[in-house]
């Protein structure tokens, strides 16, 4: 069984307290990918996800269908870089979502946009003095995706980072042995400016064909 976004949803509605961020893909046909945008508002609505739910896109139409029919102070994000701070403000995003090199290419953005009263995310970040670039510059959200195993943490200037955090659910094609099968959660609290206050690594362990189980040896906190 391949599981449809409406099986990801009501899974999602069972977990209140998580934000659905969904993606949508550019689609050639601008006709379709407008109908798409409604399909998918319709089944956040349908699952009672719309206040969670979060849309994030490389295209500037759908962007815009988001914007125009999703409730009023949904977060859209688009991703394509393209667009100024002061763009994405008339346009109505909640902020730029924009690739590193981007960011770095008009580190002037992260300013303006905080200055529109807009969030900064800037993806896909691995490097560790790439990450410190981001917190330096005043980024909001950073991403990464390291390799499929736990690293170390940090906290920089008061900012938390996690370097890698392995898998958490992979328990078909791919190696589980030794630290490839640990699967550390990080729960963590700051405050409304992001500063870290606290927080805590529950160590998980995957076996092949299970999902996440707790570890009572600790090992993912131990190793990093």
């Amino acid at each position: 069984h391949m599981p449809l976004l409406d099986d990801y949803l009501k899974a999602f509605a069972e977990r209140p307290g998580i934000k659905v961020v969904c993606e949508l893909k550019v689609h050639t046909d601008k006709r379709r990918e407008a109908k798409a945008v409604k399909k998918v508002l319709k089944l956040m609505k349908r699952h009672k996800l719309t206040d969670r739910a979060v849309y994030i896109t490389f295209s500037p139409e759908a962007t815009r269908e988001f914007v125009k029919h999703a409730p009023k102070g949904t977060e859209v994000y688009y991703l394509n870089g393209n667009w100024t701070p002061q763009q994405l403000k008339d346009e109505g995003c909640a902020g730029a979502d924009y690739n590193l090199k981007v960011m770095q290419k008009h580190p002037e953005w992260i300013e303006q946009c905080h200055n529109l009263g807009l969030k900064v995310n800037i993806w896909t970040v691995n490097r560790r003095d790439d990450l410190q670039w981001c917190i330096d510059h005043g980024a909001d959200v950073v991403y990464g995706h390291g390799p499929h195993v736990a690293r170390a943490i940090e906290v920089y200037k008061g900012r938390f980072i996690g370097y890698s955090l392995g898998n958490f659910c992979t328990p078909y094609n791919v190696s589980l042995t030794g630290i490839s099968g640990y699967a550390p959660l990080v729960e963590i609290q700051t405050d409304r400016k992001g500063r870290f206050l606290g927080g805590q690594i529950h160590s998980m362990a995957q076996e092949r064909g299970q999902g996440p189980r707790l570890d009572k040896a600790h090992r993912a906190a131990q190793e990093i």
